[in-house]
């Protein structure tokens, strides 16, 4: 029977259960994926599932995701994030979601927030679309562009937490100081 509880927390699920699954299989299943994609935004399914559908060709989406997922876990670092980008759908922001679950103590989240408090990288998510290749020189810019990323998020906090940690820190901050001046303004808008 499955406990479906686990469900309501997705955070806790992904980051266990699915990266668990992913270094004893050497792959995802689709829903798995799916779940991490969930987690991080839900608008963007059917666009990644129309392109798995459309490039793995295998005739069933469950052996598409399969397919993507096995070649992710042969792929060097600097060719993760390029093979990801590369899919309709997945921009940084989603690739590097993927990548922290599969990864956690190499990869971070590129989100708006923390770049936000690092006050840099607001732009690098940009360079993510278009790349179609995992040599392209668009990929090798994105990938040391997110490098820097990730050693920032990793410096600002002087903490002795895990990189994943530290994201959640950062992302934290970023919420309770906009919720504060939100309060203060009285939520009115900033125009």
């Amino acid at each position: 029977m499955i406990d479906y509880r686990k469900y309501y927390n997705l955070e806790q699920s992904v980051f266990v259960e699915i990266k668990e699954n992913f270094e004893r299989n050497k792959h995802l299943t689709a829903v798995e994926f799916f779940m991490i994609v969930s987690w991080k935004s839900n608008r963007p399914k059917p666009r990644i599932a129309k392109w798995l559908i459309l490039n793995c060709e295998t005739g069933s989406l469950d052996t598409d995701v399969v397919k993507f997922t096995t070649e992710l876990s042969k792929l060097k670092d600097e060719q993760l994030l390029a093979h990801l980008v590369s899919v309709d759908g997945i921009g940084l922001a989603m690739a590097s979601a993927i990548l922290s679950v599969l990864y956690p103590d190499k990869f971070t989240i590129y989100d708006y927030r923390v770049c936000e408090i690092l006050n840099n990288h607001k732009t690098l998510g940009d360079r993510a679309y278009g790349i179609k290749s995992r040599d392209s020189e668009k990929a090798l810019k994105l990938w040391e562009g997110y490098k820097k990323f990730i050693k920032d998020v990793d410096e600002f906090v002087d903490e002795d937490f895990s990189l994943r940690d530290k994201d959640r820190y950062l992302w934290g901050k970023s919420f309770y100081e906009q919720l504060k001046e939100d309060v203060e303004n009285k939520f009115k808008s900033k125009e």
